[in-house]
């Protein structure tokens, strides 16, 4: 579909991995190094500038978005003490299904 070459594509894959991972868990700077690391596998000055603004642009849209915390932090409740297993497995259930009317985008 992209007729961009492999270096190329390799950037455009690293720069949607760090903004995921920027976006998601409120951490560019480990969104950066995520990407360098295990996408790209160096540490380039020109692939750098690249992830980093892309990093830093989904972290700054989900702050926007979504607020100041962690879009997944909010199922550490699924792991809280004195929550029976029942208890756990039933957050879990009501937890699966707001992620997808969030996602569907209906207001519930």
């Amino acid at each position: 579909v992209l007729h961009v070459s492999e270096s190329r594509l390799r950037l455009l894959v690293a720069c949607g991995t760090a903004a995921g991972i920027s976006a998601t868990f409120n951490a560019p700077i480990a969104g950066v190094f995520f990407a360098l690391e295990l996408i790209l596998q160096d540490f380039a000055v020109d692939s750098f500038g690249a992830v980093v603004l892309a990093s830093v642009t989904a972290d700054v849209i989900g702050r926007a978005a979504f607020g100041n915390q962690a879009f997944l932090a909010d199922l550490a409740v699924l792991f809280a003490e004195g929550k029976s297993p029942a208890e756990r497995r039933l957050l879990a259930v009501r937890r699966g299904e707001l992620v997808f009317w969030r996602f569907r985008g209906d207001p519930r």
